[in-house]
């Protein structure tokens, strides 16, 4: 049961509940995935209504997020350090040494892959394909994410969990070089600005200061996310403007145009804190459709389906 393990290092027995601030392990996982907390009293009948609960999403949503992680578990590669070439290129970007020892891999067919991990565990792969480097492919992006990679997923999560304060940036490479420049709490979100965040209980209350793109997937993905972050998980919320030419981003902000980390802060420090627009009554009751667990819209749906059979009686 991969996602007990994920969270807690352990998939069976008891364990610090992940939906409080548990010092006695409150909680316990049975052998068929049930999770119960005798503090809190949080509850889930199996694995994807655990996932449904830990991460605020449906069950449709929950199942793939189970799916993907349990099956980027089948790809095995073999890690070798990257060699000079894409060393090269990383320092040239901005990415420092210790950043690269700690995220970065060479494929056995020589791709440089940046490895998203979870508590030991890769969740996931991204293969940085610049035009520069001998394994270069015309027809891959970029950046490649592997196709099991969970879209809208945080990046290292690990990092998600330990810090109160987080700076989400659009891709990899912009939190790769935040990190470098200082910033160890960047993390950057998977599958582009637009994707919809997977926030969960480990984004609740947080500080949180989204920076991404200078273009207009960039702003739009920054707001949505921003709104979801404020109103689902009630943390506070900064969109910093790079004030950067159009397509631009984190790491041209520093690397291209020479900024520091203390220009960065100070930017942040002069960012107002977000204020979502007002939502119509459609949009409210998608997202509380959405916020259900799978237990809970099965319930609802007996309760919908038991007020028809009343009206037609």
């Amino acid at each position: 049961m991969l996602i007990y393990r994920l969270v807690f290092g352990q998939d069976y027995g008891q364990v610090r509940c992940a939906f409080h601030n548990d010092t006695r392990a409150s909680a316990g996982i049975g052998p068929n995935g049930e999770y119960n907390c005798f503090a809190c009293g949080a509850k889930a009948h199996d694995e994807v209504s655990f996932i449904c609960k830990y991460f605020g999403v449906g069950p449709d949503r929950a199942r793939k997020i189970k799916f993907n992680l349990e099956r980027i578990q089948n790809y095995k590669y073999t890690k070798l350090p990257v060699d000079q070439a894409q060393e090269a290129y990383l320092k040239s970007v901005g990415i420092s040494d210790a950043v690269i020892k700690k995220y970065f891999f060479k494929s056995r067919a020589g791709k440089l892959m940046y490895n998203h991990t979870w508590n030991g565990y890769s969740v996931g792969y991204t293969w940085f394909n610049p035009t520069t480097l001998p394994a270069y492919n015309a027809s891959a992006g970029k950046y490649k994410y592997d196709k099991n990679n969970v879209g809208g997923m945080l990046t290292p999560y690990n990092d998600v969990m330990k810090y109160k304060k987080l700076v989400i940036c659009e891709g990899e490479k912009d939190m790769l070089v935040a990190k470098s420049m200082g910033l160890p709490n960047a993390v950057a979100k998977i599958g582009g600005a637009k994707s919809y965040i997977i926030g969960g209980d480990n984004v609740s209350n947080k500080d949180i200061v989204i920076c991404y793109d200078c273009d207009d997937a960039g702003r739009e993905g920054a707001e949505q996310d921003a709104t979801i972050l404020t109103e689902k998980y009630a943390a506070t919320v900064r969109i910093i403007d790079l004030a950067l030419g159009k397509g631009e981003d984190l790491s041209d902000y520093f690397v291209k145009y020479n900024h520091t980390l203390q220009d960065f802060i100070n930017l942040l420090q002069s960012t107002p804190v977000f204020v979502p627009k007002p939502k119509t009554k459609e949009d409210k009751f998608l997202n509380f459709i959405e916020s259900l667990t799978e237990v809970e819209l099965d319930e609802l749906e007996k309760i919908i389906k038991n007020k028809k059979e009343k009206e037609n009686d």
